[in-house]
């Protein structure tokens, strides 16, 4: 397995950002869905930090899986 560059979780923050905004979910409704504390949640938008690997996963699942009901609902699939 490759390392994860500080380069490569910029990448993953930044898209995992602008996934959460262009569904419009806010760091609420993610700390809900997520169990994580919005705190967190802002904290690991704002900064990279290797602890947070995981919740950053946690996070992604929510939003892939939002944006596959997204589709579901309009047909896409």
């Amino acid at each position: 397995m490759e390392k994860i560059t500080e380069q490569d979780l910029q990448v993953m923050i930044e898209k995992m950002v602008q996934m959460r905004k262009q569904l419009g979910i806010s760091r609420a409704e993610l700390s809900k869905r997520t169990g994580l504390n919005q705190r967190t949640i802002r904290k690991m938008e704002a900064s990279l930090n290797r602890t947070y690997a995981y919740d950053y996963l946690k996070i992604v699942d929510v939003l892939t899986m939002q944006m596959l009901e997204n589709d579901l609902k309009k047909g896409v699939l």
